[in-house]
């Protein structure tokens, strides 16, 4: 309040009565009464009352007004102190008010009025004098001023669920006269280009409603099939140009539901994406990923004997190769995640990861692999023979042979130990990568997931089985007695009972043993009877 009684003596007009717009328009939304403005402002008159009378008088006018006290008689305006104070503020407020007062007159329609009483059968009321040509206006935009505000969005807000529905119904429902069709997707679109978002987020059980108003479906069939027309256009292109996908389509697949994704007209939006558009960029991709995971095996492991480094030839061949596996691997990945990099800190997207913040790419699954891989390479490259022994390359005497050099004195033991960990490290990225491939099969897709899922599966299981073995090699090491009556040494403490109850449990042990046991400690079989029982 005090603000915008500030605002009226220090900004521009038009900007201040922009924001009181804005302010009003919210006020229709709220459904505040008009009558209350007036009291309201009398009331802020005498509340700052008594605080203006404790600052000094200034005034030197001689102006008659009336007394505050009583009103029966006047005094010159400059021995009631704080009457110019008050007078500002009265005027300024009470400008305020009408501002406010006339904006929610104006923005008052009748569908802002069922929208407050959340009455789908007001709103239809409310539609019937509506032009077919401005009939989605109405519920999509209340203008006063430069302001406005969409009714169906302060629908979505307030929680006017059923009227929202039915608006969203009304907007896409095809009409038509004798010249023209009326179809509301477009100012849909253009008026709330965030529809799609705000119905996720604020009414996630009208995403349906949104979806089916943007298919048409024949009422009659022909050749037992019904003719159907899916309205993509928004779902493809968004009404902003430097937006690479719609914002709608990108709001239902953040919101990662199922059903909602598997509606026929999201299945044909995505297909058509991937078929027209994002197959073929994926498939290129991949495909450089696939020649330099050929390149890689050919030269670190089908050609990594010392008989092809001490021949000429092949030693020349094996250069070439290995010398690709850095310029095609590894420089373009460092391309790439430098680029990718460079772009996170432009955009500050970045995102959590353990106690760390890392660019948010890096957050996927490939991009992450891809990320190590090039870390990998760069630490091969850093125990490359070929490079060590570059010295000794061009001696025809060092006892090597080979054009090009891949074993000298200066690439020791350690490196030699170390770069055949790196080869296996990167032989099992290079697989994992490849095996994305299968994302342009939706049959090959599904045998991924079920793997995945297997593999779960099956790591759980050998954790519960780990847990199992512990706690009875715990519970044998325990039986000290037990133990020391038995002859054998499979059970004398906790290493060798982990390692026999182990070799038990995967049905690798003889069971000699166990009837040696059964036939010198009673109660040290039952507790193996019960190990192999739970298992």
């Amino acid at each position: 309040v005090l603000q915008s009684s500030y605002d009226m003596f220090n900004k521009n007009k038009d900007e201040t009565l922009d924001e009181l717009s804005a302010l009003g328009l919210r006020h229709v939304g709220y459904g505040i009464p008009i009558e209350l403005f007036g009291p309201f402002s009398e009331v802020c008159v005498e509340a700052v009352r008594p605080l203006v009378q404790e600052f000094p008088n200034k005034s030197t006018s001689t102006e008659m007004v009336w007394c505050p006290k009583d009103n029966a008689h006047q005094l010159q305006e400059k021995d009631v102190p704080e009457h110019m104070m008050i007078e500002g503020f009265r005027w300024s407020i009470s400008l305020t008010a009408r501002v406010l007062v006339r904006t929610i007159m104006d923005g008052s329609t009748a569908v802002m009025q069922a929208i407050h009483f959340d009455d789908s059968k007001r709103l239809r009321r409310a539609l019937l004098d509506a032009p077919r040509d401005q009939r989605c206006i109405w519920q999509l935009a209340v203008q006063v001023g430069s302001q406005s505000i969409s009714p169906l969005f302060w629908a979505l807000r307030s929680g006017a669920h059923t009227t929202a529905k039915a608006m969203i119904e009304d907007v896409l429902t095809i009409r038509a006269d004798r010249d023209n069709y009326y179809y509301g997707a477009d100012e849909l679109f253009k008026y709330q280009p965030n529809i799609a978002d705000n119905i996720l987020r604020e009414a996630p059980f009208l995403a349906e409603s949104l979806l089916e108003g943007l298919i048409w479906r024949s009422h009659k069939s022909q050749d037992n099939l019904r003719p159907v027309i899916y309205y993509v256009k928004h779902l493809l292109q968004d009404m902003d140009e430097e937006q690479m996908l719609s914002r709608g389509l990108i709001s239902y697949v953040r919101f990662n539901h199922p059903q909602t994704i598997m509606h026929p007209i999201l299945t044909f939006t995505l297909d058509l994406l991937w078929e027209k558009m994002a197959k073929w960029y994926f498939l290129k991709d991949r495909l450089l990923t696939v020649i330099n995971s050929i390149i890689f095996v050919t030269a670190q492991c089908l050609m990594s004997g010392i008989e092809v480094a001490q021949d000429p030839t092949a030693s020349l061949f094996l250069a070439v190769g290995r010398a690709l596996v850095y310029a095609m691997g590894f420089c373009r990945l460092l391309y790439w995640h430098v680029r990718q990099i460079i772009l996170s800190f432009v955009n500050k997207d970045f995102a959590p990861f353990s106690c760390f913040w890392v660019p948010r790419y890096l957050t996927r699954g490939s991009h992450f692999l891809s990320f190590i891989l090039m870390l990998n390479l760069l630490a091969m490259m850093t125990v490359e023979p070929m490079f060590h022994c570059l010295a000794d390359s061009s001696d025809e005497d060092s006892g090597y042979g080979g054009a090009v050099q891949f074993y000298c004195d200066a690439w020791t033991d350690e490196m030699s130990l170390a770069y055949e960990i790196f080869i296996v490290i990167g032989v099992f990225l290079y697989v994992i990568l490849i095996v994305e491939v299968g994302s342009i099969s939706v049959r090959l897709s599904e045998y991924r997931v079920l793997c995945l899922h297997a593999v779960e599966q099956v790591l759980l299981c050998f954790a519960v089985i780990t847990v199992v073995i512990l706690a009875f090699a715990f519970a044998i090491s325990g039986m000290p007695r037990e133990v020391s009556s038995v002859s054998r040494n499979e059970w004398g403490d906790v290493g060798a009972a982990l390692s026999t109850l182990l070799r038990l449990a995967f049905g690798v042990m003889d069971m000699a043993p166990i009837q040696d046991v059964a036939e010198e400690s009673s109660l040290l079989v039952i507790v193996i009877i019960l190990f192999d029982g739970v298992l």
